[in-house]
């Protein structure tokens, strides 16, 4: 009995389920066919785009270290008559106070202070750090930090070198291939050497040598722990991280940075 007080229902839902299996059926084409066309233009895209790195990127990508020229300051000395010693008079420079300090006269916790807050996995990744890109690029669409960048050191030192600062994504790549170019000729000491000596840090600073005697009166290979998290926390805004136009930006970005060196 109870069959057959139901059979007037469910022929009244056949119609129903028939029409949202249809529908279901539409949706599903629909979908398929809307990402094989994703895929099959997405293939285009990139063979085509392939082809334009391959044509007009890479000829451009090689940098020869040996033609780069930097304005390096002049150092006069004085010969001191009582002690005999050669006393640093002034120093002479124009635009660029740059002052070049080979590697094995940085200290380590510089080294280190500058790959915690700029480029944490420097000396793993070969110029190129697709995590870094990849959270660069979300945070565009939402932004969870007001300075994360997504440019390697190797990538920024190109930009020092080139001076090519044009905001593009022509720019960007070719700064990619350049700094996976400049991976394979240098080693990983060279290219710190190369960018701690070509940064800027204000006061028209170039380099750490220089900025190490601007702000503190000393040496580079005397710098101290948490000297060395001040300077290296100047190069992503001078401006706004000089230590003498703004102390206390700077303070709140060297304990940043020293908090990184030990989390690292």
């Amino acid at each position: 009995i109870s069959n057959i007080k139901a059979r007037p229902i469910l022929d009244k839902i056949k119609p129903v389920l028939s029409g949202f299996a249809h529908i279901a059926s539409i949706a599903m084409r629909v979908a398929i066919t809307a990402v094989l066309v994703l895929v099959f233009t997405g293939v285009i895209c990139f063979s085509i785009f392939g082809l334009y790195v391959k044509a007009y990127l890479l000829p451009k990508a090689n940098i020869d270290i040996g033609n780069i020229n930097m304005n390096l300051t002049s150092v006069i000395y004085y010969r001191d008559s009582k002690t005999g010693q050669q006393v640093e008079l002034t120093r002479l420079y124009g635009s660029e106070n740059r002052v070049w300090v080979n590697y094995t006269d940085i200290p380590k916790h510089l080294i280190d202070a500058v790959i915690a807050i700029e480029d944490e996995r420097f000396e793993s990744h070969k110029g190129f750090d697709w995590k870094r890109t990849l959270g660069a690029a979300v945070n565009v669409i939402m932004p969870f930090s007001g300075n994360f960048g997504g440019s390697t050191i190797t990538q920024q030192l190109v930009k020092n070198i080139t001076q090519d600062k044009e905001v593009t994504i022509q720019r960007k790549v070719l700064e990619i291939l350049r700094a996976l170019n400049l991976e394979r000729k240098l080693s990983k000491e060279q290219i710190i050497e190369m960018y701690l000596n070509t940064i800027s840090l204000s006061q028209g600073c170039y380099g750490v040598s220089s900025a190490a005697y601007v702000y503190f009166g000393k040496q580079v290979k005397d710098l101290t722990l948490a000297e060395s998290a001040c300077l290296a926390g100047i190069t992503n805004s001078p401006t706004y991280y000089d230590p003498f136009q703004n102390r206390d930006n700077n303070k709140e970005r060297q304990e940043l940075i020293l908090g990184k060196m030990l989390q690292l």
